[in-house]
């Protein structure tokens, strides 16, 4: 890379690791009486990502923090299981929508799976963050994260989305539809 790209992959990272603080998914700790099989490493993944605006487009650095899930030490004996919307009641809903005379609208969540259920903060796992992201938060070798949130990379984090989804949309007056548990309805 070159300086000026390696300038937007560091903003892009910062931007990122702003999402983590400001949804509050780690906690800084020490390493001592951790056992290292709990403490799971993390990485970057970088892309160049494709922006349309009306007739122009552009790319720009996009970076993601990742869990390196695979070495989960619970891996398998997780609820990893999330729903999705059945071909029927897409077709329901798309038939339902065009007999109202509904407006659709599409959207895209960001940084959704660090918005997820709280639900790794019981579970004790750990993670070991990279060296800049260490110097950033200004951390010694005897300091690693807690997880306490959703994370990209983890085997739970389309669930915990999916109930932190679930739970608000119930929350807010919505009813699970009987046959599908992806399909809420609001009357």
């Amino acid at each position: 890379l070159n300086a000026e790209d390696r300038l937007k992959y560091n903003e892009a990272k910062d931007k990122e690791l702003d999402q983590w603080i400001s949804h509050a998914i780690f906690e800084v700790v020490s390493r001592a009486g951790i056992p290292t099989s709990r403490i799971m490493p993390m990485r970057w993944v970088l892309v160049w990502e494709t922006v349309s605006e009306g007739d122009e487009s552009y790319v720009k650095a996009k970076a993601r923090l990742v869990v390196k899930g695979f070495t989960d030490p619970d891996l398998t004996t997780l609820r990893a299981e999330a729903p999705t919307l059945s071909k029927a009641s897409r077709h329901l809903l798309l038939q339902l929508g065009v007999s109202s005379k509904f407006t659709f609208e599409v959207g895209d969540g960001k940084t959704v799976f660090l918005q997820g259920d709280k639900a790794e903060k019981g579970r004790h796992v750990f993670l070991e963050p990279t060296s800049e992201i260490k110097k950033r938060f200004n951390m010694t070798d005897q300091q690693i994260f807690k997880l306490v949130g959703s994370a990209y990379g983890l085997r739970t984090a389309p669930r915990n989305w999916y109930q932190r989804v679930k739970r608000d949309l119930l929350g807010l007056g919505w009813k699970m539809h009987s046959l599908d548990n992806c399909d809420f309805l609001i009357y």
